[in-house]
């Protein structure tokens, strides 16, 4: 049977998981931000638990230039710096991946892509099945009968083979490259041709069989303002054909450096103290004790006194069954499943949990005030009084 070999786009995840929260961010109580280590740990785990992989390996971009500079000065030229919370949580990332077992791979003057390739190709070569996760779409080009590319989404699992590359892209994975030349890429300040998407690519890649082809014999093409362009703007068109094609690099990794060592427990569980991510020490099967000394009721939000300070926990109930969660980030996974809310106070519960659910809410004070509007007082208290 043959081995696995996992590797991850680290770079992209940790912005997807940044972002996944960008309307009610993961603080602990310290103020830090912490949305990106949360779902990148998140991901990683339920990623490795999907694909039970003998080797892995997470890539990174490094925040400087790359040989792509070379060749376009204005490459990613466009691109926004990085937010000032999530720089922080990258070496905490770093640490964390570390502490798995895991390799991080870096190289000066190349992007995690290029890595990523490069070690996919081999693993191949040398018979492994190889499997990518990735957001990015630059990398469907390696995809092929031993390379398969994952995403996990909110509507589920998705699995890239070469059958499913054409399906959505219009064409197979070996022309990606010519694809995205053509219709060019905002986000990378990649020039392509003015006028032509990712359906016009793919129609005129089946038409005149490559980029190259086009730009060796510009006759063949009908279309007078993509022809015209191309034989003005020649060098700028193979430029962009340049930055997206990948290539295998020179990196000093070999796959045998991918295979997982022990994980550091002690070091996992500081970091996730440290984070207050306690969702994530129980599935380690580390508990959290603490010792209640009194207890307040603030809307719907128990907050209990505990050696060290006060501690907010939420407790949530379906009705049947009744959770005390003390993890936020585990806290609106779990508000998030229910399709409605019953509250005494929206506004109070919305302050204590820092935003606003989008679910279906029943506000038991809002409702009493509706039918009792000459009543003083509307809290959860005053109801259970009448």
């Amino acid at each position: 049977m043959k081995e696995t070999l996992l590797l991850i786009d680290g770079s992209s995840l940790a912005y997807r998981s940044f972002y996944a929260f960008s309307n009610r961010p993961l603080r602990n109580s310290k103020g830090m931000n912490t949305s990106a280590v949360y779902g990148f740990v998140k991901s990683l785990n339920m990623v490795v638990g999907e694909v039970n992989p003998d080797l892995i390996g997470i890539a990174f971009d490094l925040a400087r230039p790359t040989f792509r500079h070379e060749i376009f000065r204005e490459y990613k030229a466009k691109r926004k710096k990085m937010p000032d919370e999530l720089s922080p949580q990258i070496p905490i990332i770093h640490d964390v991946v570390e502490a798995m077992g895991y390799r991080i791979l870096e190289e000066e003057g190349l992007e995690a892509d290029d890595i990523i390739y490069t070690l996919a190709e081999e693993g191949e070569k040398r018979g492994y099945s190889v499997i990518i996760f990735t957001f990015d779409k630059d990398l469907m080009q390696v995809v092929s009968e031993n390379v398969r590319i994952l995403n996990m989404r909110t509507k589920g699992v998705e699995w890239y083979d070469p059958d499913t590359v054409r399906g959505k892209y219009g064409v197979p994975p070996e022309k990606i490259p010519d694809l995205l030349a053509l219709a060019g890429d905002v986000s990378d300040n990649i020039p392509g041709i003015p006028g032509v998407g990712i359906k016009t690519a793919a129609k005129l890649i089946k038409r005149y069989g490559s980029l190259l082809d086009m730009v060796e014999h510009p006759e063949i093409i009908k279309e007078e303002n993509i022809r015209n362009y191309i034989m003005r703007s020649r060098e700028l068109v193979l430029s962009s054909y340049s930055l997206v094609k990948l290539e295998r690099q020179e990196i000093p990794f070999t796959l045998e450096d991918l295979r997982p060592t022990e994980p550091d427990k002690d070091r996992l569980i500081k970091i996730y103290r440290e984070l207050e991510f306690f969702s994530l020490l129980r599935e380690m099967g580390v508990g959290e004790s603490v010792s209640v000394k009194s207890g307040e009721v603030r809307g719907d939000v128990l907050s209990v006194v505990i050696s060290g300070g006060e501690k907010p926990v939420f407790v949530i109930s379906d009705g049947e069954y009744t959770q005390v969660v003390f993890d936020k980030g585990e806290m609106i996974d779990r508000i998030n499943k229910f399709r409605e809310i019953i509250t005494s106070d929206i506004k109070e519960l919305a302050h204590a949990i820092g935003f606003y659910p989008e679910n279906k809410i029943y506000d038991l004070g809002i409702m009493d005030y509706l039918i009792h509007p000459n009543q003083r007082g509307h809290s959860l208290d005053k109801l259970v009084q009448r």
